[in-house]
């Protein structure tokens, strides 16, 4: 049963189960009331019977008996007895008229038991004894409430007319609001059966502010999450493949090459050529895992870090490593002291961010130099890195950021293109952004921009 169905069932169970609760309990409240006031008239007339039965003695049995129906309108069958106190009948409207439980109920009543009632063919029974100064008897009298029996069924027959209408307008109305309450669902139940996965893995967001809006918008951010992830996978098995098969074979020629070779100095060139392709090999391996550490990361551990230490540090390590090459520092802006270059971040993910972009520079660069600029303005610190060389054709720069990618400048330069993926998300996951223009015709220029700590 679906959740349409199961909220029409439901509801419209509940509620026609609490309506039909409430008329029964209304036609027996009026049920109640209604025989109380029978009561009522009927120990009236009893009443009234007593008081004027020294005038009735001497009146005939019909004109009696048209007396009592008009005294007794409503109630069509009245039959009323008066007895002594020794159980000698003194008076009875309807002479012909007997009344079956009057020996039971003259045995019952007495000084201590002035009051019965019983129940005799559908009809009230009601034995009074009474005394007083003027007169003491015992009074016995037989009613049967017609008019209000007709109520009671008119009651009824209202109640069963309206209970069945409104059945079938709950019912009704019901449906529609669990159809328009359902539709959501079943539209969001219906876009994710016909999700292709492959192409389009998102639903359309139908509404704004309620749980189905909420729900397929978390629904498409899980799914781009996903997709980046599967999209990396699927990378990783097509491209990691070609990308690791190249230095594992130039390993195995280096290897079958010293095993051939006997010239010592040749030898040991080879083994100076294993190394280095062994260490591209290293660099292949340790960038991916960070790429997969980096994407798998919901959250990662941050610390106030100053930027401009920050890269003084990188640059330190990367002249190491090239110590022809020199990098010009320069701030610019009047925000650079105290917090003004403090950013919340991760120290060891920025480093390899920052080291990345210094080693980009250092091997497309036509010069023995580059430069670094920092500038902190509107609580934001952005810190540029360029030189001079060949640059990337405009139609490239859309792809700069893949996996995988390396542009035409890239050619003849030792690389894989994963670096700048890496930077990317690195760059991101701190809420930062990074950017790539080209200023003049040879100069490259990567911009980072990163939210300041106190902002």
């Amino acid at each position: 049963m679906n959740i349409r169905y199961k909220l029409l069932v439901y509801n419209s169970v509940s509620i026609i189960f609490f309506v039909g609760i409430m008329l029964i309990l209304i036609y027996h409240s009026y049920h109640s009331n209604r025989a109380e006031l029978f009561k009522e008239r009927v120990i009236n007339n009893i009443s009234t019977g007593i008081s004027f039965k020294n005038e009735l003695n001497g009146i005939r049995p019909e004109i009696l008996q048209q007396m009592s129906q008009r005294a007794t309108k409503g109630i069509v069958v009245q039959t009323t007895q008066l007895y002594s106190l020794d159980k000698k009948r003194l008076f009875s409207n309807r002479v012909k008229t007997e009344i079956s439980s009057t020996e039971y109920i003259l045995g019952v009543l007495s000084p201590t038991n002035r009051y019965i009632e019983v129940e005799e063919d559908s009809s009230l029974v009601i034995g009074i004894y009474h005394t007083s100064k003027q007169d003491s008897v015992i009074a016995i009298s037989k009613a049967f409430d017609v008019s209000g029996k007709k109520t009671l069924h008119q009651l009824q027959q209202i109640l069963f007319i309206f209970f069945g209408a409104f059945v079938i307008v709950c019912v009704l109305i019901t449906f529609i609001i669990s159809r328009k309450i359902t539709k959501p669902i079943q539209t969001l139940t219906k876009e994710l059966k016909n999700l292709d996965f492959e192409t389009s893995p998102s639903i359309t967001v139908h509404g704004t502010g309620d749980e189905i809006a909420v729900l397929s918008q978390q629904f498409n951010k899980l799914m781009s999450r996903l997709t980046k992830s599967f999209a990396f996978q699927k990378h990783a098995v097509n491209h990691i493949s070609h990308e690791l098969k190249t230095p594992i074979a130039i390993l195995v020629s280096n290897f079958e090459r010293i095993e051939k070779e006997t010239d010592f100095e040749k030898m040991k060139q080879l083994i100076v050529e294993q190394k280095e392709s062994t260490k591209n090999l290293a660099d292949i391996i340790n960038t991916l895992l960070e790429i997969a550490k980096t994407e798998a990361s919901h959250s990662i551990f941050k610390e106030v870090i100053r930027i401009d230490e920050e890269i003084f540090d990188v640059i330190d390590d990367v002249t190491k490593l090239e110590k022809n090459f020199k990098f010009d520092f320069a701030f610019l802006g009047k925000e650079i002291y105290g917090s003004g270059l403090e950013v919340l971040g991760n120290k060891r993910l920025l480093t390899i961010a920052f080291t990345n972009l210094a080693l980009n520079c250092i091997r497309y660069s036509t010069l023995d130099k580059a430069s670094i600029t920092v500038e902190s303005k509107a609580g934001r610190v952005v810190v540029s890195f360029s030189n001079q060389g060949p640059t990337i054709k405009s139609g490239e720069e859309q792809f700069l950021f893949q996996h995988f990618f390396r542009g035409t400048n890239s050619m003849g330069k030792r690389g894989f293109g994963l670096g700048l993926v890496l930077t990317h998300r690195i760059i991101t996951m701190h809420k930062g952004k990074i950017i790539y223009k080209v200023a003049g015709n040879k100069t490259n220029i990567f911009e980072i921009t990163l939210p300041l700590y106190y902002s």
